[in-house]
């Protein structure tokens, strides 16, 4: 019996895998960069496609229809204009990248599209981009002037008390550093 279960599982799982491998094989990629120096024709308006490294340059609405401006941050001239039916993703805003899924008719330079997916906005920075920024800045990105985190600025708060004169070492409890009693 169990092995009629495994087999079953597994039969189910090669279907599943075979049947998006299908779907998907029928969406053709490109970059924005490949689609702005696209020939006239070389994009089928009857072609599902995906687009990706782009950004969002400009929101035209958000309502009743979405319509924004995609493309190149460094060339906000060769944007298109993207026209969705869709509510915006929750981090949908200017500046961020995105990926597009619908149909490009390049002859107006429009996309419509049926799937508008918004990168993760970075969380951290590095060490290496906060180098250079003003203390204001670091405190802004979760850092004291010294380099350090706060514990505040990830929920915390008592590790940021500091006592008002330095208690001696026999006022301190053991096992409990740098409280006071």
């Amino acid at each position: 019996m169990r092995l009629v279960i495994i087999a079953v599982v597994f039969l189910g799982a090669v279907t599943t895998l075979i049947t998006v491998g299908v779907i998907n094989r029928g969406t053709e990629v490109f970059t924005f960069d490949q689609i702005a120096v696209a020939a006239p024709g070389e994009v089928s308006p009857s072609k599902y496609i995906k687009i990706e490294r782009g950004w969002i340059v400009e929101i035209v609405s958000l309502a009743p229809d979405l319509k924004f401006r995609y493309g190149n941050p460094e060339s906000p001239g060769s944007a298109i204009l993207v026209e969705s039916d869709r509510n915006p993703p929750d981090n949908f805003r200017v500046g961020i990248g995105a990926s597009l899924k619908g149909y490009y008719d390049q002859e107006n330079g429009v996309f419509r599209a049926a799937e508008v997916t918004t990168n993760c906005p970075t969380k951290y920075e590095s060490a290496d981009d906060l180098k250079g920024v003003d203390g204001d800045k670091k405190a802004e990105y979760g850092q004291s002037g010294d380099g350090k985190s706060r514990a505040s600025d990830y929920g915390g708060g008592a590790a940021d008390v500091q006592p008002a004169s330095k208690p001696s070492a026999d006022t301190l409890s053991p096992g409990k550093e740098g409280s006071a009693p």
